[in-house]
C-alpha cells in the first residue's frame, strides 16, 4: 500500500530558499507524491524557479494567482489535491529526506488519521540519527499536553488524511491560521502519532510576517488564537490541560497587551485591550 501524498507549497517571493524547499521534497525517500506548488503574485524570480522544477518533474502542479496570502494559497492547494493525504510545505523551508516515509509508515502502521514530527530552527540540515526515533500513539489529550513545544501548531510538521479536511478552511488573511486550523482537525480525531526526530527545518533567516516585528496582522490573530483556545479547551477533560490551555493563553494575551501599549496606533479604539 503507497497512497499518494499531496504537498502543499505556498510561494511567495521565496527566489532565495524556494530551489533547496523544492528540490527536499523531490528527494523524499517516499516518492508517491503530488507537489503543488502555489506562487502567490511572487515579484521576484520565484515563478521562473518553479516553473523549472515542473519541467523536470511531472508530479509538481504550478498554480499561478495574485497576492492574498498563505491561507488563500493552501486552500487553493487543497481545492486541486488529489492525494489521499495532504502535507504542507512552506516554500523558504526544507525538510528530511525520510519525513514522508516515516509519517506515512506511521499512518498505516497504526491506524491513524494523523501523525506528525518534531522540527528545528535553522539554515541548513541537521544530521539525524535515525535510530532515535521514537513514535509515541497519543489521545488528543495526550497531545494537547504537548502544546507549549514548538510546532504544536504548525501544519507543516503533519501529515493529514484527506477526508479530515472537509469543511475546513485556513482563515482568510489572518496570522495563527494554522492552530485554528490543526485545533478544528482535533475535534475530528481520536489519536495522533508523534515522532520525536526534528525531520523538518524552520528556516530562521526570512522576512515573513509572523516571523518579524510586530505589526497589525498580529493584532488581528488574537481573535484566531481566542477561537482556537476555545476548541481544545472543549477537547480535554484533565484539569491539568486546562489549566496548560489556559496559561498559554494568558502567556499570549501577556505579551499581546505589552505590544499594543507599546505600539497604540495599532489599536486606537481600545478595542483588543478591554477584551
Amino acid at each position: 500500500m503507497n497512497p499518494k501524498i499531496s504537498i502543499i507549497v505556498p510561494v511567495y517571493n521565496a527566489e532565495n530558499f524556494i530551489s533547496k524547499c523544492i528540490e527536499s521534497i523531490l528527494a523524499q525517500t517516499y516518492n508517491n507524491l503530488e507537489i503543488i506548488l502555489v506562487n502567490d503574485g511572487s515579484t521576484d524570480n520565484s515563478l521562473s524557479v518553479c516553473n523549472r522544477f515542473k519541467e523536470l518533474d511531472s508530479r509538481i502542479i504550478l498554480i499561478n494567482q495574485k497576492n492574498e496570502g498563505t491561507s488563500s494559497a493552501r486552500n487553493k492547494g487543497l481545492k486541486v489535491a488529489t492525494g489521499e493525504y495532504i502535507g504542507f510545505v512552506d516554500g523558504d523551508d526544507f525538510i528530511d529526506k525520510k519525513m514522508y516515509e516515516i509519517l506515512m509508515s506511521t499512518i498505516l502502521e497504526c491506524n491513524l488519521k494523523l501523525a506528525e514530527c518534531n522540527f528545528v530552527k535553522s539554515t541548513s540540515y541537521e544530521s539525524l540519527n535515525y535510530d532515535d526515533l521514537n513514535i509515541e500513539i497519543e489521545s488528543v489529550d495526550q497531545a494537547i499536553s504537548r502544546i507549549e513545544k514548538p510546532g504544536f501548531y504548525s501544519v507543516c510538521t503533519k501529515i493529514f488524511y484527506l477526508d479530515l479536511l472537509k469543511n475546513i478552511q485556513f482563515v482568510y488573511g489572518k496570522v495563527h491560521q494554522d492552530a485554528l486550523f490543526v485545533s478544528e482537525v482535533y475535534k475530528k480525531i481520536e489519536k495522533v502519532g508523534y515522532i520525536n526526530l526534528p525531520l523538518y527545518t524552520y528556516t530562521v533567516d526570512n522576512e515573513s510576517v509572523t516571523r518579524t516585528h510586530y505589526n497589525y496582522k498580529k493584532v488581528e490573530g488574537i481573535d484566531v488564537i481566542l477561537e482556537t483556545n476555545k476548541n481544545l479547551l472543549k477537547l480535554t477533560k484533565h484539569k491539568d490541560n486546562k489549566a496548560l490551555l489556559n496559561k498559554v493563553l494568558v502567556n499570549y494575551l501577556t505579551y499581546n497587551y505589552i505590544e499594543l501599549f507599546n505600539n497604540p496606533d495599532l489599536d486606537k479604539n481600545l478595542y483588543y485591550r478591554k477584551k
